[in-house]
């Protein structure tokens, strides 16, 4: 209520019926405002020196006050009379209370209210208009998704409306469960007529951590033995929130560097974890077996091998071989001279005597592979078999190492003799007497002149000059005549 008053000075001349009237309906004319207050306050001169009664009439009272409301807007005409008992003067005042558009008034249960992200804040809020004029509500600073319905605050905050900074995100990746939250004002304004009514309401939003999700459908692993693998999700947080791996199964790792004999299926367990939340799948690990080509380490790839051998010598090559994934290991060739064999990881050599000749050594290029039954190294070997020359070798012979013969008949020497080598023969006869014949054929015709004992031998030689000898025992006799 206005507390202001309005004191009226009315001036009164009692029994000499001196009035100041006014050429209107009222002596004095006082316009306030509903809520103020307003006193009238006579001045009387009584020339008599009379006690005087003062007398108001409605609106004002006994005491010349009347304190208006809010609802005493209008016109009114009050009497104010003066007497002594005998004689009176009487004033007309006439008070105009003009209409005075109070404030409207706003009401809530509390001031300060709590709501969690994707959750809905209701609360009724109260208006009342001492004028009874008709109230309407606005939102001066509306957040988003936030509205008044039917004389009800509606906010629905979505997610991610807290807005988390590092500092949560790392308390949260520590397993610390800290609760970012955000508060703010809202205004609420009410209004009738001209005038507005505002409130200040506390929201605070309280973050709603959720729980990772994986973007697309989890798939198997494939890789193969050796190979590295990384278990690597799709994966992202609503919230944006720091995500963590943890694995455990086959593998403790996000990583791993596979190894020969991890072929087969795998199931690991990965948890996924923003600190609060925690999501848990099976991942299906599938290493297929890795097959690698077996070598043989004492031979060089894709340079030349060469073994030199001589003919007529044994030798044997021990191949040593090596297979990453321990298959059984076979050597193979498809191009051996015919003088060597595979047995088992050995190749044995065994050239023989006519391979080569003095002018040339034999060369013979052949491939050696070693095989797993799927997958194969191949090495090239080169052959050198070096000609040895053999000496000749004597067969036969006749007549006997021992023989008689009778003087001055002719006898013939005969030597069958060959060489391995295929070399052409040459045959030199040592004959008694110191006689040396060459010839090139094993056989020799001699007539002994002379009786006794008599040495016949035979040198066979080849072209490189390597001899044989064979010798004979001659018995010469003659017939003695009786």
């Amino acid at each position: 209520m206005n507390s202001k008053t309005l004191k009226i000075d009315l001036f009164f001349i009692v029994l000499t019926l001196v009035s100041f009237n006014i050429a209107c309906a009222a002596d004095y004319v006082f316009t306030i405002n509903e809520g103020e207050k307003i006193k009238v306050l006579p001045k009387v001169l009584d020339f008599d020196n009379d006690s005087v009664q003062i007398i108001y009439s409605y609106p004002l009272n006994s005491s010349g006050e009347w304190q208006t409301t809010y609802s005493d807007a209008g016109v009114y005409l009050t009497k104010v009379i003066a007497t002594d008992g005998l004689n009176k003067d009487i004033k007309t005042v006439k008070i105009i209370v003009k209409n005075v558009d109070r404030p409207p008034e706003i009401k809530t249960s509390k001031e300060h209210y709590f709501v969690e992200e994707n959750k809905t804040l209701s609360f009724g809020i109260s208006t009342f208009d001492p004028d009874g004029d008709n109230v309407s509500l606005e939102i001066v600073n509306a957040p988003n998704g936030s509205t008044i319905k039917e004389g009800y605050f509606i906010f629905a905050p979505g997610f991610n409306f807290v807005q988390k900074n590092w500092f949560f995100k790392a308390l949260q990746a520590a397993g610390l469960k800290v609760i970012p939250r955000k508060s703010f004002y809202v205004t609420i304004a009410a209004k009738s007529n001209n005038l507005t009514t505002t409130k200040s309401i506390k929201i605070t939003v309280i973050d709603s951590n959720r729980p990772p999700e994986i973007n697309k459908e989890i798939e198997p692993i494939i890789a193969k033995e050796l190979d590295k693998i990384k278990i690597d999700l799709k994966a992202s947080d609503p919230d944006k929130d720091w995500l963590f791996y943890k694995v455990k199964g086959w593998i403790d790792s996000k990583e791993y560097k596979t190894k020969l004999g991890d072929a087969g299926k795998h199931h690991v367990t990965v948890t996924l974890t923003d600190g609060i939340y925690e999501r848990k799948y099976v991942q299906d690990i599938i290493i297929k077996r890795n097959n690698f080509a077996p070598e043989i380490t004492n031979l060089k790839k894709d340079k030349e091998n060469v073994i030199t051998l001589r003919e007529g010598e044994s030798r044997t090559l021990k191949l040593k071989t090596y297979d990453k994934n321990k298959d059984t290991v076979r050597i193979l060739s498809d191009n051996l001279p015919n003088f060597a064999k595979i047995e088992g990881t050995k190749i044995i050599f065994h050239p023989n005597y006519t391979i080569s000749n003095k002018t040339n050594t034999a060369v013979f290029k052949s491939t050696i592979t070693a095989s797993d039954g799927n997958l194969k190294n191949s090495y090239n070997l080169t052959i050198y078999v070096k000609d040895v020359n053999l000496k000749p070798k004597i067969i036969n012979y006749s007549p006997e190492i021992y023989t008689k013969q009778r003087v001055l008949k002719p006898i013939t020497f005969e030597i069958n003799a060959n060489d391995k080598d295929n070399d052409k023969l040459t045959y030199e006869w040592s004959l008694p007497g110191f006689v040396k014949v060459k010839t090139n054929e094993g056989r020799l015709t001699f007539k002994p002149t002379t009786i006794g004992k008599k040495k016949i031998s035979v040198k066979v030689c080849d072209e490189a000059n390597a001899c044989v000898k064979h010798e004979w025992t001659l018995n010469v006799y003659t017939i003695v005549r009786r």
